[in-house]
């Protein structure tokens, strides 16, 4: 074992400093030795400071080490992660490119033999060889067993985002075995030395005993990979002519260049529950915490030290569910260690609504003496004002204590996980159950937070089967999760907490679900000791809610929204698709003119965003009728409009659905305290319309249903909830909250149809269930395994893994896998010009930009965010594969090839409109109107929902 002149550790092999690892360029590259050493010590600076408690709880128990040791381990392991480069396959890479040969000549100048057995001519990948590597030495010097090899080594050979398949790790054995002996030795060597540097020598033998669960490995090999590509990064590790700097600053002075941060320590309020809430969120004086925010509260402080949590708050609209999970989490979060939080939200309307609020509340909470990093976690993040406007969280040096910020490095769809606080749709941690690429990232950046989840009762049966997967991996972490919900079926609640209890314990049989009693608002709390609840009392004020039915014609519309059009008031529409929503859009219209207004999804993203700010500033909870609430307004939405914002209409009319979201629209529904006179007189007491039946429903008869509403909500529960209303009754009431358990529970648990609609909904029923069946089935396909079901990565990630976070089209390609969705196109509208294209801007008139860009010519900047800005999603009927395939070969065609070099537009797809708005695509004529959006002109079957 010599060393080579110049080098700095008589530990390394002297062969090892003539193998490259980054190949670098005209001012330097790195050797092999370099690398490895600076994985090490960036692994040990990231342990000491950036992981948080927690986890080093978790993976101290694992490995039953002391602390120190566990330092140790995280070190080698990320510092052996290339060993397999020590490979003549590997340094034959560059022997083909001429500017870089001399570089794979080193190794063959310094002694070491060509390798020419002709059964391994193909190139290998590295990450292979390293699992081989490192099993060969474990099993040789800590005289470990087979398995616990292959567990250690996984990690290394997943550092590129997936483990080899169990057949891949015989191909790469056999080519390690046909090596020269002087490869072998020289792999052996290297990983001697990086034991000695990094003391591994002295507890390797400890390490015989420990177990490295799936789950460890999972979190300890997404360090492994944040740590590459710090150390892979030129400007954090500099290369340098002679390939290795042993300088003592090297690996902080890199971490610095990325400054990944610290852990974030929330300080909660030193002060009794009611009066934390008006510290921390700046209530006005006089206004107190309700009922259920202060057992949120309560409930939080009574998890120990180091227990995982999962938390239910079950609670009407408007008492501030959110607010009572933010400060929960405070709690949650010294209780456990954990790091950071991410907060998760039904669709990326609602993710940027809650970005404002958690931004403002982080910047309370975080710890005075560190700032907190920001990520904003969806497709859509780079055209948020709120996230762009962040102040940037650049270096250590920074004076930025006590601020949140958006971070440089930890942005994007495969780090933007990692920072502190995260706010996102619910697809970000869905995607922890999703076999794909690159997912020990996600795991590692979970694993260190407190998880929320809002409207936990949005998903479906499909979606809640990788919900709940992801919920027994959390709880396997001991990360503590909040789940809210206006309120959950008794299954569906008991179906969250056993599959959160299987993390905790994998032998927790199934429950019975805890016994609420009946009693609304809820609240449960599952630890290791068990599952508690906690009933508190409404708030005294009920709202008594008038229902009655609407025949579906436009009639019928007309004379309901007649007082309306006379005295004045504001009232919502709520369709169940797009295209029903433009035509009752269009009546709306001929009776108010100027006072109907129209949101749904297929408007610009641009065009969306100022439309739901004028809503909000006219209808919001500050809006009065002398400052700013309009004396006449009718709003025509699809679902968009009964989550994501904090809307006060005087009457609702909506669309037959499930009771569950009917209750969520009716959330709308004098939704603020008013003065009175604030009010016209028809809409003293509010009142709710249903439609949507092309018969209605009576006690002898069992009602239909317009088409559309059915492809989008199975007719069982269309059936349940109508009968659940006592609809077949006609006009009847609703009292909220009293009357929201009875509803559910009556929709999806205990459905109670009138005798004369059994057999119709008997047969529905099975229909629905079978079809739950088959949806809880497909979903198994690409789910993650539980963590105990795989000893090692390769066994986990039997099925295909994809890369969903590759880029955009990888994203969408997720959503659909994980929402069991057909794929959706969605395209970035540009205006023709005479010889090129210019941004879309439908605010005039569809002219867009005077400015032409040319045909191959890279956008500037701004013009890149103004064409972003107008992204909007093709209709359904573009999901079908063969009409979906037949778009996707023309947009491709079609779109500028200079945007793939602009970071902003690259692997979006561009769609021309010319001067009348149009555009054909498959053959089917598409028009963008400024009022209702894009419309599909060749449709001739209805679109689901959308």
């Amino acid at each position: 074992m010599g060393t080579m002149p110049g080098a700095t550790d008589t530990a390394w092999p002297c062969l090892g400093w003539s193998l490259w690892a980054k190949s670098g360029d005209e001012l330097g590259w790195l050797s092999l030795p370099q690398h490895m050493r600076d994985s090490a010590r960036i692994a040990g600076l990231l342990w000491d400071d950036w992981v948080a408690p927690g986890v080093k709880h978790r993976v101290r128990d694992d490995l039953r080490v002391a602390d120190d040791a566990m330092r140790t381990v995280v070190m080698w392991l990320a510092g052996s992660h290339d060993v397999g480069k020590a490979d003549p396959l590997f340094i034959d890479v560059l022997a083909e490119q001429p500017e870089f040969s001399h570089l794979a000549d080193k190794a063959y100048d310094a002694g070491l033999p060509r390798h020419t057995h002709p059964q391994f001519q193909t190139k290998l990948p590295h990450s292979h060889i390293s699992f081989v590597a490192i099993s060969r030495y474990l099993r040789l010097q800590a005289r470990m067993q087979g398995p616990v090899t292959k567990r250690f080594a996984s990690i290394a050979g997943a550092h590129h985002g997936l483990p080899p398949a169990h057949t891949q790790v015989t191909h790469a054995s056999d080519h390690v075995n046909h090596l020269p002996e002087a490869w072998q030795t020289l792999q052996s060597d290297l990983l001697e030395a990086l034991s000695q540097e990094t003391s591994f020598d002295e507890v390797i033998l400890q390490l015989r005993r420990c177990t490295l669960q799936t789950s460890v490995q999972m979190v300890l090999t997404g360090l492994v990979i944040m740590t590459d590509w710090i150390a892979s990064n030129a400007e954090a590790c500099p290369m340098t002519l002679s390939g290795q700097d042993d300088g003592p600053n090297r690996a902080r002075t890199a971490l610095a260049s990325v400054n990944p941060g610290l852990p974030w320590r929330p300080e909660p309020p030193e002060v009794d529950s009611a009066a934390a809430f008006a510290s921390r969120f700046h209530w006005p004086e006089g206004r107190t915490a309700h009922p259920a925010q202060r057992a949120a509260v309560e409930l939080a402080s009574s998890v120990r030290d180091g227990d995982g949590a999962l938390l239910t708050i079950e609670a009407p609209m408007g008492q501030g569910k959110t607010e009572a999970a933010l400060l929960a989490t405070e709690i949650l979060a010294r209780r456990s260690g954990a790091g950071g939080v991410m907060v998760a939200a039904p669709t990326m309307a609602t993710a940027d609504g809650l970005l404002q609020r958690v931004a403002a509340w982080g910047r309370d909470a975080v710890a005075t003496d560190t700032p907190a990093s920001l990520f904003l976690g969806h497709s859509k993040s780079h055209l948020n004002t709120t996230f762009r406007r962040l102040p940037r969280f650049r270096d250590i040096e920074d004076d930025r204590t006590g601020q949140v910020l958006a971070h440089d490095w930890l942005r994007g769809r495969k780090k933007g996980i990692l920072a502190n606080l995260v706010v996102g749709t619910v697809d970000q941690v869905l995607f922890s159950a999703l076999l794909s690429k690159h997912m020990m990232l996600r795991h590692l950046g979970l694993a260190q937070k407190v998880v929320v989840i809002d409207e936990v009762h949005a998903y479906d049966t499909y979606m809640s089967q990788y919900l709940q997967r992801a919920l027994t991996w959390l709880g396997e972490y001991r990360a503590p999760v909040v789940l809210l919900s206006a309120t959950l079926p008794a299954s569906r609640r008991r179906e969250l907490i056993d599959a959160y209890r299987r993390g905790l314990d994998p032998d927790a049989a199934p429950s019975a679900g805890p016994d609420t009693g009946g009693h609304y608002p809820i609240l449960t709390l599952t630890t290791d000791e068990g599952t508690t609840t906690a009933s508190t009392e409404s708030d005294p004020t009920n709202q008594h809610v008038e229902l009655d039915l609407l025949d579906d014609d436009e009639e019928a519309l007309r004379e309901a929204l007649r007082p309306l059009v006379e005295d004045g008031g504001c009232a919502a529409v709520v369709c169940s698709t797009v295209d029903r929503a433009q035509e009752t859009y269009r009546l709306a219209r001929e009776l108010v003119g100027d006072d109907a207004r129209l949101l749904h999804s297929r408007f610009m993203a641009s065009q969306r965003v100022r439309m739901e700010a004028e809503l909000f500033d006219e209808l919001g909870p500050k809006s009065t009728r002398d400052d700013g609430r309009p004396r006449r307004r009718i709003v025509v939405a699809t679902q968009v409009i009964e989550q994501s914002l904090d809307l006060d209409f005087d009457l609702l009319i909506t669309d037959i659905a499930p009771s569950d979201l009917i209750l969520q629209r009716m959330g709308r529904l004098h939704r603020h305290a008013r003065p009175h006179g604030e009010r016209p007189e028809w809409a003293e007491h509010p009142r709710t319309l249903i439609r949507g039946y092309t018969r209605l429903p009576a006690a002898e008869t069992a009602p239909d249903f317009v088409e559309t509403i059915e492809l989008i909500y199975p007719r069982a529960l269309l059936l349940a909830s109508t009968s659940a209303l006592r609809l077949e009754h006609g006009a009847g009431e609703v009292t909220i909250p009293p009357d929201i358990p009875g509803l559910v529970d009556r929709t999806y648990e205990n459905p109670d149809v009138p005798d004369a609609w059994r057999d119709d909904f008997d047969q529905a029923r099975a229909e629905h269930d079978a079809d739950e069946q088959e949806s809880a089935r497909r979903a198994q396909a690409f789910r993650l395994p539980e963590p105990w079901q795989s000893q090692t990565l390769t066994d986990l990630f039997q099925a295909p893994a994809g890369d969903i976070d590759r880029d955009s089209w990888g994203e969408e390609r997720g959503m659909a896998q994980v929402r069991d969705t057909d794929p959706t196109v969605e395209v970035l509208l540009v205006k023709k010009g005479i010889h090129g294209y210019r941004p879309f801007d439908p605010d005039t008139a569809g002219s867009g930009s005077d400015f032409e860009i040319m045909p191959e010519a890279v956008p500037e900047d701004h013009q890149a965010h103004t064409i972003a800005a107008s992204s909007v999603r093709l209709p359904r009927a573009f999901s079908r594969p063969d009409r979906f395939n037949a778009a996707l070969d023309q947009l491709e065609t079609e779109t500028d090839p200079a945007w793939h070099h602009s970071f902003t537009l690259k692997g979006q797809l561009m769609l021309a409109l010319d001067e009348a708005n149009q555009a054909v695509l498959a053959d089917r004529c598409l028009e963008y109107d400024p009022e209702l959006g894009l419309i599909d002109h060749s449709r001739t079957a209805p679109d689901p929902q959308e």
